[in-house]
Order: C-alpha cells, then structure tokens, then sequence
C-alpha cells in the first residue's frame, strides 16, 4: 500500500488574492487527481500542514509566531479540502515527520511507499521526502508537477538535475506505475 503526503497547501499561503506561485493551478489540479486516485483505491491520504501554538512554545528560536493552531491559516485551501477519510497531521518544522506522528501512522496503515506533493519543494518536500527516504518507504517519489516553489527556476533546476532519477514522477507516472 501507498500513502499520498500533501505537504502545507494552506490558506496561508496559497490564496485566490495572492499569487505567489506560477503554477498553482497546474499543481493544485494534479494533486486533485493524486488525491482522488489514493481514496478510489483507499489508500490514505495525509494533509501535512505548519500549526504553532499560540503561546509560540514550539516555535524555533527568533521565529516569529506563525500559522497559528485553529486560525484560518492553518486550513487546508478549499481544493484540496480533507475528506473524512484523510488525515491530518499538524507539524512545526519542515519535515512532516519531524515531532509528528506521522511514521507511527504510516506504519499502522502498512504503508509501503509515498508520493509527496506541496509546497516548497526546496524545504519542507524535500525533507519530508528524505525523512520518508531514510525510513524505508519504497517506492517513494516526489511528484514533479505537483510541487510549488516560490522561486521557478529552483523547480526547473531540480527537475533538469534529477531528470530520469527514480524518485521523480509526474503525476500519470505515478498512477501507472501504482
């Protein structure tokens, strides 16, 4: 069994009045697609998503107090909206297993492998990507055309760099070959 990770697609940061990313809509609509393959084919879906307490007690250090635990945003965009069968798993640094309990569900689901999709591809992709690497989650993949980054041409240089490397697929890749 696989598991699809959706890493912060929040209200914070993507929003119909701010477009701080290029190719949200292709993305937004891929991880559409991902989401609703992994439910027709109940496998679990995971909303990673930053949510500090508002006290700032698990903030880093010189942080500022962002994404505020029960504040709009910390809600996952509109699009994407979680369905009773997806889960939710609030986190405070990059990496959605850092602090979290989300190796622990992974394993209750039997989970073999997962394909990581969101935001940021050069933070908190990344490194939720390699913590799912360094725990054994085979196949795992990065989902190249439903992944953001403010910055363009950091995905188009990651995408020329690691052209034909296993763990990149494209959204119909990864459908096929799962």
């Amino acid at each position: 069994m696989n598991a699809l990770l959706i890493v912060d697609m929040q209200k914070q940061w993507i929003r119909p009045d701010k477009v701080m990313y290029p190719s949200t809509v292709q993305a937004i609509q891929n991880i559409q697609k991902l989401k609703a393959y992994f439910e027709q084919k109940n496998q679990p879906v995971f909303h990673i998503f930053i949510s500090h307490r508002a006290d700032g007690s698990d903030k880093r250090a010189g942080e500022e107090i962002f994404n505020v635990a029960g504040t709009e945003s910390t809600e996952i965009i509109e699009e994407l909206k979680p369905t009773s069968c997806n889960l939710l798993i609030p986190k405070t640094r990059l990496s959605g297993f850092y602090g979290t309990d989300l190796l622990t569900k992974l394993k209750e689901y039997r989970v073999q492998g997962v394909a990581v999709t969101g935001l940021e591809l050069r933070a908190c992709v990344m490194a939720t990507y390699i913590d799912a690497y360094q725990n054994d989650f085979r196949p795992s993949a990065i989902i190249s055309d439903a992944v953001l980054d403010g910055n363009e041409n950091y995905i188009k240089n990651f995408l020329q760099t690691f052209q034909g490397e296993d763990f990149l697929k494209t959204t119909s890749e990864w459908i096929q070959a799962n």
